[in-house]
Parts: C-alpha cells; sequence; structure tokens
C-alpha cells in the first residue's frame, strides 16, 4: 500500500502523540542501533552533551562535598603532622641559636673587613657590600675591590700626567703668578 498523503499520516500522528496506541507504535521505531546513530552524529552530540556535562557537573560536586574536606585534612596531617610542644618549642630555640650565630659571623666578618679596609685605606662605607658568606668569601672579596681600587688610581694617575704636564717658570717676568706680580709692583712702589 502505498501513502497518498505523507504530510496526514505526520498530521495524524501530532494529533494523537497522547494515544497510548500511537505511543506504542512510534516507539517501535526507536531501537538502541537508531538511537546511537543518531547520537554519533553532529545534531545527536549537540543534544546529548549538555545532558551529560550537567551530570558529570553534579557528580564532581557531590564528590567534593562528600571527599575533599577529609582529603585535604589527610594532606594536612601528612605536610604538618602534630608534634609534641616540646619538639615545636625545640625548633624554635634551633631556628633562633642558628641565627644567633650567623648574626655574629657576620658581625666578625664585618670587623674583619672594616679593619683591612682601614689599613689599605679603602672606603669604609662599601665594606657591607664585600661581605660573604665565610671568611674566605670575604678576603676574596676585599682583594678583588682592592685590585679594582688600585688600577682605577692607576688609570687617574695616568691620565692625569698625559693631560696635565706642568711647565716651569723660565724667570721671564710674564711668566710670574698673580702673587708675585702684586708683591713686584708694591716693592716698585716702596722704593
Amino acid at each position: 500500500m502505498a501513502i497518498e498523503n505523507f504530510n496526514e499520516v505526520k498530521a495524524y500522528f501530532e494529533a494523537n502523540k497522547d494515544n497510548e496506541d500511537v505511543k506504542g507504535y512510534i516507539g517501535g521505531f526507536v531501537t538502541p542501533d537508531r538511537v546511537n546513530d543518531f547520537l554519533n552524529t553532529e545534531d545527536g552530540k549537540k543534544t546529548l552533551q549538555p545532558k551529560l556535562d550537567s551530570y558529570h557537573s553534579k557528580s564532581l560536586e557531590s564528590w567534593k562535598t562528600n571527599n575533599i574536606a577529609k582529603l585535604v585534612d589527610e594532606e594536612v596531617k601528612k605536610r604538618f603532622p602534630d608534634a609534641d610542644p616540646k619538639d615545636v618549642e625545640l625548633k624554635k630555640l634551633k631556628e633562633d641559636f642558628e641565627k644567633m650565630k650567623q648574626d655574629a659571623l657576620k658581625k666578625d666578618l664585618t670587623n674583619k673587613a672594616l679593619k683591612i679596609a682601614q689599613e689599605k685605606k679603602l672606603p669604609t662605607d662599601l665594606i657591607d657590600f664585600f661581605i660573604g658568606n665565610d671568611d674566605d668569601t670575604t678576603t676574596a672579596n676585599l682583594e678583588k675591590l682592592i685590585a679594582t681600587m688600585a688600577a682605577h688610581d692607576e688609570a687617574i694617575k695616568t691620565e692625569f700626567a698625559k693631560g696635565n704636564s706642568y711647565t716651569p717658570p723660565n724667570g721671564d717676568k710674564t711668566s710670574l703668578s698673580g702673587e708675585e706680580k702684586i708683591r713686584e709692583e708694591i716693592s716698585k712702589f716702596m722704593k
């Protein structure tokens, strides 16, 4: 039998969609293979993805509510195990003692560096920049400073000697200094 007017059939199904016989008949067209084929199409993915996202979001929120506090507590206990108050106080005292040792070492190194700087006539306000972690490092830093300052002094002396040569007077009256000229003039008037 050929369907003469498919639109009439469609209209019939639309009009009677709440009828149990129509529901049963149309339900026979839906098979797992057809549903899977539809879900693999672009329209099927667009239809299914929002539902999957909402289910995943709900399950993730449920998991967080039920498990995250326990996991955080376990991690905190692992990183910071319960310690005896005596152990905490002992740790604090050790840290204070190490800090005092470091401060004393820095003070000793600073005093030694100041002594060397004064002996070598170095600027003492730069000493803090050359203090190292130990005696050898501080000494090496100061030796580098001394070498650098000596090279700098030598460069200044060389530059001065090149550009500022002194010509002594040759006994000519025109090469007298201002003070000598004044004395000569005064002596002329005094005679």
